[in-house]
């Protein structure tokens, strides 16, 4: 069996098309395949080993993207990637006898250092937020208070706010693919499924704004299931995420901010509970970061007060009084 007629008989009907895998893997598989079918197409499965892979990857360090670029290390690692994942399936299925991507060591990714904002720049932020619509000043106050993922503000439902105990649950990410659209699925890693208490400036804001959203919709209140975020016209569709970062990225120069992403307000997060002394432990806990010692699915008593301790610090570093008065001093109880 050559190695395409592996892809195209058995691994993307059995694999791909098993209706397991979210739709924005997919489309990841299909951006990786073309290459990989290019170098090893035509050749025997079972005749592929370790040098075939390490003259892969100095093949793909030669190749140009469109605008005549080199392609950048990450995508090179992505390829090599999507390829053990391809030989792993072979191996498991008993069609070679070793995958020959074991061994060989992974395309290195330069150093790069993580953007975020500093104490100063991230009291400024909050400066800022202030004069944004309500919609805006929420979405960004939980980006920088609770570190959420932009997919992950997106796929927040009113049933996940608890305004009585000062908690949002996160259980939901948002992603955009161009074949499927909108796609609401399970958060990127089995510990994005987690509940963190709301600082009060944001428990005050989503207070705020679900009464601007019920008059929105001229309803009493706000179904559980409709989004908190939800796009302009529907309360059951969430909006794309890409909108969050051109909000943001905007924002940011329209203020005079250093340049940020959702992303990057994710790490300043992280970077702030660590300045304000919060460990490794609870920030990566925090975060929901792939991590099986410091699961949050199951946390319970010492575990949630210390995600709270963790949480308090970081509002006594953040809070400065330049948000609206009533955002401070607002109480989390509705």
């Amino acid at each position: 069996m050559l190695f395409r007629e592996f892809i195209n008989q058995v691994f993307w009907p059995l694999h791909v098309e098993s209706g397991n895998l979210k739709p924005s893997t997919v489309t990841f598989y299909r951006n990786m395949l073309p290459r990989c079918n290019e170098f090893f197409g035509s050749k025997k499965l079972s005749s592929i080993g370790k040098a075939d892979v390490e003259q892969f990857i100095a093949w793909l360090r030669r190749q140009q993207q469109a605008n005549g670029n080199a392609l950048s290390a990450s995508t090179v690692k992505h390829h090599f990637n999507f390829l053990r994942i391809c030989l792993t399936f072979a191996e498991n299925h008993e069609l070679i006898a070793k995958n020959p991507t074991r061994g060989v060591s992974a395309p290195k990714l330069p150093h790069k250092n993580v953007d975020y904002l500093s104490p100063a720049d991230a009291n400024a932020f909050l400066s800022a937020i202030a004069r944004q619509p309500t919609r805006w000043q929420a979405i960004m106050l939980i980006l920088l208070y609770l570190g959420l993922r932009r997919g992950e503000v997106c796929g927040l439902q009113w049933q996940d706010v608890d305004f009585e105990h000062c908690t949002l649950s996160i259980r939901r990410n948002v992603t955009y693919t161009p074949k499927k659209g909108i796609y609401v699925g399970e958060p990127k890693t089995e510990n994005g499924i987690r509940t963190l208490p709301m600082p009060k400036p944001v428990a005050a804001i989503l207070h705020q704004w679900h009464k601007e959203q019920v008059n929105l919709y001229g309803v009493e209140r706000m179904p559980d299931n409709a989004f908190v975020f939800s796009s302009n016209t529907d309360a059951y569709t969430p909006q794309f995420p890409t909108n969050i970062t051109s909000k943001v990225k905007r924002f940011m120069k329209q203020n005079g901010l250093p340049d940020c992403s959702p992303h990057d307000l994710r790490h300043t997060c992280g970077s702030l509970m660590l300045e304000s002394g919060a460990s490794v432990k609870m920030v990566q806990m925090f975060l929901g970061h792939e991590d099986p010692e410091t699961t949050l699915r199951f946390y319970a008593g010492t575990n949630a007060e210390s995600l709270r301790a963790a949480s308090n610090v970081l509002s006594a570093t953040l809070e400065t009084g330049k948000i609206s008065k009533d955002v401070l001093s607002a109480e989390c109880a509705s």
